[in-house]
C-alpha cells in the first residue's frame, strides 16, 4: 500500500556538495492513517571522519564496522520507492540522499513533488510553531526518544505526522483536508529501480535503545 517513508539522517556536516556524508539513516513506513508498518535503520561508514561528535554523538570507531552507503543503496531505494518522502526538513535530507545515491550510481526519482515537510506542515497547521523538531515535539507534548539518533528523530516525525492528521480531521469534521492524497498518488506513479534480493549489512544504535512507541514494528 502507498504511504509515507519517514526518513531521518545523521551526517558528518551540513554540505553534501562539499563532501559531507551520511553516517546514520532511518526509514519508517507509515500508512495513510498514520500507523507504523515497519522500520529500518543503520549506521553508515562514510569512508572519512565522522565530523564533530557534538552533531550526532558518534565517533569514528562507532561506524568502522558499518556498511558503506553503496552496500545498502538498493535496500534504501526499496524502502523509499512508491512512497511520499517525509522528513522534518526534507530538502536537506533529500540533498544528502541524492548525493549518496549518485556516488553509488543509483538513479532514483527522489523529487520535491512527492515529499512532505513536517516543519512546513506544522507551521501551516499551528501558526507560530517552532522550526526545530525538538521544540515542536515539546510544543505538542512529547519528547524525542533515543537521543541524537536517526531512528529517534524519525519516530518523532512519525508522531508529528499523526498529530497533523488528527488536527486536520478535527478541523474538517472527520475528513482530512491536508493536500497529501495527491502526493501519495504521485509517489505511486514514480518508477524506482528494483532493489536486488540480497542481504544488506546492518549496524544499528537502536539495538541498544528502548523506543517508546507501542505500535512500532521492526522490519
Amino acid at each position: 500500500m502507498v504511504g509515507f517513508a519517514v526518513t531521518a539522517i545523521e551526517t558528518t556536516g551540513f554540505l553534501p556538495e562539499a563532501g559531507d556524508r551520511i553516517v546514520e539513516l532511518a526509514v519508517v513506513h507509515v500508512d495513510p492513517a498514520g500507523d507504523v508498518e515497519l522500520w529500518w535503520d543503520t549506521l553508515v561508514n562514510p569512508g572519512c571522519g565522522v565530523g564533530p561528535r557534538s552533531i550526532h554523538g558518534l565517533c569514528d570507531a562507532d561506524v568502522a564496522g558499518a556498511p558503506r552507503f553503496g552496500e545498502v543503496a538498493g535496500h534504501v531505494a526499496g524502502l523509499l520507492g512508491g512512497r511520499v518522502f517525509t522528513a522534518h526538513n526534507p530538502a536537506l535530507d533529500r540533498r544528502f540522499l541524492m548525493a549518496e545515491f549518485d556516488l553509488a550510481a543509483w538513479g532514483v526519482p527522489l523529487e520535491s513533488a512527492v515529499t512532505l515537510s513536517t516543519m512546513a506542515e506544522s507551521r501551516a497547521m499551528w501558526p507560530g510553531a517552532p522550526r526545530r523538531l525538538s521544540a515542536l515535539c515539546q510544543m505538542r507534548g512529547f519528547a524525542i526518544h533515543g537521543g541524537r539518533t536517526a531512528i529517534g528523530n524519525a519516530l518523532a516525525v512519525v508522531q508529528i505526522v499523526r498529530h497533523l492528521l488528527t488536527a486536520a480531521s478535527a478541523r474538517s469534521r472527520g475528513v482530512t483536508s491536508l493536500p497529501w492524497d495527491s502526493r501519495l498518488e504521485e509517489a505511486a506513479r514514480h518508477r524506482w529501480p528494483n532493489a536486488p534480493a540480497a542481504h544488506y549489512p546492518r549496524t544499528s544504535r537502536s539495538d541498544h535503545l528502548t523506543v517508546d512507541l507501542p505500535v512500532l514494528a521492526a522490519g
